[in-house]
């Protein structure tokens, strides 16, 4: 067996083309964080709609002593609750993906 030759061939054309298209729809992250600051959004507003989640939260005095709900009578919380958390979260997945993608 000496001088024996192997040679190996390895179609990677699947592969490549994957790896290109997520190449592609990493650099447009608009998409991406859109539907996940509706999602944020969405589970945000259930969280204040169900007041608190996985568990209810614990009632404040004021909320007790005049039989209101905490947190949310004004609704004063809930708008830039949202725009902080959302804002956060974007900001850190936008260079969470950008840092994946070597930008």
């Amino acid at each position: 067996m000496a001088g024996a030759l192997i040679q190996v061939t390895i179609d990677d054309g699947g592969v490549q083309e994957t790896l290109n298209l997520i190449a592609q729809r990493v650099k447009n992250l608009k998409p991406v964080m859109q539907l996940i600051g509706e999602r944020v959004t969405a589970s945000v507003k259930e969280n204040f709609r169900a007041g608190g989640r996985p568990e209810m939260w614990i009632p404040s005095k004021r909320a007790l002593s005049k039989g209101k709900t905490t947190l949310i009578n004004s609704k004063r919380l809930i708008s830039p609750f949202l725009l902080l958390k959302i804002t956060l979260i974007c900001a850190y997945l936008t260079h969470f993906m950008r840092a994946i993608a070597g930008m």
